[in-house]
């Protein structure tokens, strides 16, 4: 008989930890390799980032990086940088499970908005994230210096 899966998600707070997780977040990010992974979100955390992760029976499954910011537009925001379930995992309610707990830290936090920047290709997300209560309401535009 196999084991119930235990499900936990915490904070990655080490450069160990950063490691561990890394094969998923490189899922979203291919061009990253782990030690540009590591030296970005150390700058990052300079600027309030958090990255957490959903473990299953003590393996990572699903990351989240997320920041709080302050706009003009929305006031106190909570940004989602990345959130990614590993391939071989997606359709099972991690991804669900880890917005949520997102969701829940932006209210912690004071927020009164959440949201984050999807590609056009990522068809898959979109429909996650409009099947989540989100709402398409711009374009980001970007441009290389």
């Amino acid at each position: 008989m196999q084991a119930p899966h235990t499900l936990t998600i915490r904070h990655m707070e080490s450069d160990d930890d950063l490691r561990l997780i890394f094969h998923v977040l490189h899922e979203l990010r291919p061009k990253l390799d782990v030690n540009t992974f590591i030296h970005r979100v150390q700058a990052a955390r300079g600027e309030g980032f958090q990255i957490a992760a959903l473990f299953d029976g003590g393996l990572p499954i699903a990351v989240a990086g997320y920041r709080v910011l302050t706009s003009l537009n929305t006031g106190k925001t909570l940004y989602i940088d990345d959130l990614v379930t590993t391939q071989e995992k997606r359709g099972h309610g991690y991804g669900k499970r880890l917005f949520e707990f997102v969701c829940g830290e932006a209210v912690r936090l004071g927020c009164t908005v959440l949201t984050l920047d999807s590609g056009y290709p990522r068809r898959d997300a979109h429909r996650f994230y409009l099947n989540r209560g989100m709402a398409m309401v711009s374009h980001h535009f970007a441009m290389a210096l």
